[in-house]
């Protein structure tokens, strides 16, 4: 049986290309539109749901990452330092998630603490 690891690590960066793409249009449109334009909410909703397809891929992937660990690469045929590496790329995925999910939330940031809760609250 084939290793999948490396076919769900080309969709994964693939879906990091593509968020990327996305939180940058967020950001631009965000930084002259206005809070309820169609376009904003059209750009944020694309990026949630890239990011949240992406998540899910990676969970799949940590779990893997995770099995392998527990029962040792070997027995799949995996050695101790690609083990390693795999972890270390699922928590480097990890980081960049959860830098473009602060994208949406970035205009809210600037508008002061108490209605960024309040419209935190509303946003996700």
């Amino acid at each position: 049986m084939e290793d999948p690891y490396h076919s769900v690590v080309e969709e994964i960066q693939t879906s990091l290309q593509t968020a990327e793409s996305l939180r940058a249009s967020y950001l631009r449109i965000a930084s002259t539109a206005r809070e309820d334009s169609e376009e904003l909410s059209w750009a944020r909703n694309e990026l949630k749901a890239t990011l949240a397809a992406l998540d899910a891929d990676l969970e799949d992937l940590d779990e893997s990452v995770r099995v392998v660990e527990e029962t040792g690469g070997r027995i799949f045929g995996i050695e101790d330092t690609e083990v390693i590496e795999r972890r270390k790329y699922v928590n480097h995925v990890r980081q960049e998630i959860e830098v473009s999910w602060e994208a949406p939330l970035h205009r809210y940031r600037i508008m002061g603490r108490s209605r960024y809760r309040r419209i935190l609250s509303t946003v996700f």
